[in-house]
């Protein structure tokens, strides 16, 4: 727990046009995203895959005070649990995504790129579960969920994730506008 930043997360429950207050470093440079539904960050360094995966190997055995018998107790599910916790907390009151399949976009803020996107993205798991127990989205399933995409970046200062619900609509225009930029 001791790599989340809580004290500068941004939130913005958006309807219509998006467009960034002059002191943000925002990713679309500005300009409005038509058709944006909701935008958060959440700031921490997530785990990737790896630590989750090495989390997951990791067994205690306990006795029960009440009963006497051992049980096992896995640090993965430790984990999900406070990473849940944490996004949960951050996203209470942002608001909420109605109930229909749109695009969900994460850009990654990692400190460096010493770890793989597909290692990085595995968190989605936490942050989709996370705005759940927030009530931002009912449920994460696939009538909530259509798309995921991510993105990269990285900032040593300010790590964490974007997390955009667009719809689709807009999400094809807002790729058609950051691929005529290059």
């Amino acid at each position: 727990m001791s790599r989340c930043f809580p004290q500068c997360f941004k939130i913005r429950l958006v309807s219509g046009s998006y467009g960034c207050a002059p002191n943000d470093a925002c990713p679309n440079g500005g300009k409005n995203i038509e058709g944006l539904i909701y935008e958060i960050f959440l700031p921490g360094l997530y785990p990737s895959l790896n630590e989750i995966i090495q989390q997951n190997r990791t067994v205690t055995i306990h006795r029960s005070k009440r009963t006497g018998q051992l049980y096992r107790h896995y640090a993965g599910a430790e984990q999900k649990k406070d990473w849940t916790a944490v996004v949960a907390s951050l996203a209470k009151g942002s608001g909420k995504v109605p109930e229909r399949p749109y695009v969900w976009h994460f850009h990654w803020v990692r400190k460096d790129y010493r770890t793989d996107p597909d290692n990085t993205a595995a968190a989605v798991k936490f942050v989709l579960d996370g705005l759940q127990a927030a009530g931002v989205i009912r449920r994460d399933g696939h009538k909530q969920v259509g798309l995921i995409s991510h993105s990269y970046s990285k900032d040593k200062d300010r790590t964490g994730v974007h997390v955009r619900v667009f719809t689709m609509e807009a999400y094809i225009a807002w790729l058609t506008k950051l691929n005529s930029k290059r």
